[in-house]
């Protein structure tokens, strides 16, 4: 609980990052009426905003700001995990330096090791799906009833749902315990039958409720979406995956050491990582699970292993560029800290402006618009359907497959008009447009923002009533004339 309150007050310092900044603003929206995947248009399944609302609502109930009422929700599903997950230690049969590693490992990964990813999607699920792993490690030393093991199945749906990749890591599990206990059946628990049911029921309400995902987002995505991710020698370029690298080295050096927990946590690190692979876009929050459960795997480990530590210099190596390879990577990086708040905040004169960002960098708009108290002016959080277009139509061979390009080229079309009704509609008080040479996300392609609008009448008309007031960071600075200034003159 001590620690749950100092994080609460510790990251209500800092900004969020850009993807929760964005959902704020999204998520609010939304519970403004907005439909999501029409009037938002996000490429994540709608869960994520619906875990976002009680933060929101927590908000508002309180009197905080968006930013420190989500924090504050973020901070209590973390507490309430860990002490779920500290309750089945409690009532498992283990020896007091085992208890005590899985005590102090609960609370680092949920508050600690997520310090720049905190209230991501990535962190959300840690929280969520602590108490089914911690049971799941556990295994045959705790004895849980089935409204429990239901309970759990259900808050790690909640987990697990935020992104179809992450079923990896309990789908590693399952195989697991198939392969330990010779049976299909063992597969078969509570838990994971009620995450069946759940993820079924959720499907359904998505098809249901926001037909527009499966039938418009997912394959615009498909078409589209793989030119997002970092240069490929970063994405491989991630210090936990040497960390993973090391860990297993250990265990081939010394198995004995590993029991059936120690070897379920690195199963566990092993589906997380699978998962940053599918995803496979470089971005540290990806890796953030594989961190936290190789973190693990050190805590439980290092009173185990104490003595061959000092007998083997190698192995000791080895366990400390792991840890730095986990806990390391994340504590360097630091609270989340927006550039475009440095660089664009200095041209919002006043609060409730309506900002517009042209550009494929989250980052770029977000928390910036959070941080001035701006109005957001797009149905966007970034530009995502550009890259992918114009990559995509580079590399086509349109002769031999007019069809597939006709269906990009209709993306590119949408991605204009769409650009340009938000424009329209909410007449922007200042627009930052991403002016550089090498965009983000292109390929090094050029690319030209007012060229490729240009080709829709609305946006030359529109667009002759900005000036130019400055460049920052690579970003024309664009203000709207008011009326009054671009009245003729008598």
């Amino acid at each position: 609980m001590a620690a749950g309150i100092l994080a609460s007050l510790f990251y209500s310092q800092f900004h969020l990052s850009h993807d929760n900044s964005w959902y704020l603003i999204a998520t609010r929206r939304f519970m403004e009426g907005a439909r999501l995947y029409v009037d938002i248009v996000e490429i994540n399944p709608p869960l994520a905003f619906y875990l976002t609302v009680p933060g929101l609502a927590l908000a508002d109930a309180l009197g905080l700001s968006d930013k420190a009422g989500y924090v504050t929700y973020a901070t209590a599903l973390a507490t309430l995990a860990n002490l779920w997950a500290g309750s089945i230690v409690k009532r498992a049969k283990l020896d007091r330096w085992s208890s005590i590693s899985l005590w102090i490992a609960a609370p680092v990964m949920t508050l600690l090791l997520p310090i720049s990813e905190y209230g991501q999607r990535e962190h959300l699920m840690l929280a969520f799906t602590l108490p089914y792993f911690w049971a799941a490690m556990l295994g045959d030393r705790v004895r849980l009833s089935r409204a429990e093991q239901f309970a759990i199945g259900i808050a790690a749906t909640l987990g697990f749902a935020l992104k179809p990749y992450f079923y990896l890591a309990p789908f590693a599990l399952a195989l697991l315990e198939i392969g330990r206990r010779r049976s299909l059946a063992s597969a078969f628990t509570i838990a994971n039958l009620t995450i069946a049911a759940a993820t079924l029921a959720y499907v359904a309400f998505i098809v249901a409720r926001h037909p527009e995902y499966l039938a418009d987002i997912v394959p615009i995505a498909n078409t589209v979406y793989q030119s997002f991710g970092l240069e490929m020698w970063r994405r491989f370029a991630q210090p936990a995956l040497l960390a993973l690298l090391f860990l297993v080295a250990v265990f081939w050096l010394r198995r004995e050491a590993f029991d059936d927990v120690a070897v379920t946590i690195l199963i566990v690190a092993l589906g997380f990582t699978a998962n940053y692979f599918v995803q496979f876009k470089g971005w540290n929050y990806h890796i953030l699970p594989t961190a936290a459960y190789l973190l693990l795997s050190l805590i439980w480990l290092a009173p185990k292993i104490a003595r061959l530590l000092r007998e083997k210099i190698a192995l000791a190596v080895l366990l400390m560029l792991a840890a730095f390879g986990t806990l390391g990577q994340q504590l360097i990086r630091g609270p989340y800290n927006s550039w475009s708040v440095q660089s664009f905040a200095q041209f919002v004169e006043r609060p409730s402006m309506t900002i517009l960002v042209m550009s494929t960098n989250v980052s770029a708009a977000f928390p910036l618009v959070n941080e001035v108290d701006g109005r957001w002016a797009s149905r966007y959080p970034a530009q995502w359907l550009i890259p992918g277009a114009v990559v995509a139509l580079d590399r086509a061979d349109c002769q031999k497959d007019p069809d597939l390009c006709a269906r990009i080229a209709a993306v590119a079309s949408r991605a204009r008009r769409d650009l340009v009704d938000d424009l329209v509609r909410y007449s922007p008080q200042l627009v930052f447009i991403d002016e550089r040479q090498q965009k983000s996300y292109f390929e090094g392609l050029p690319f030209d923002y007012a060229a490729f609008l240009a080709e829709d009448p609305r946006f030359v008309d529109t667009w002759a009533g900005y000036d130019r007031i400055g460049m920052t960071s690579g970003y024309g600075v664009y203000r709207r004339r008011s009326a009054a200034s671009s009245a003729p003159a008598e």
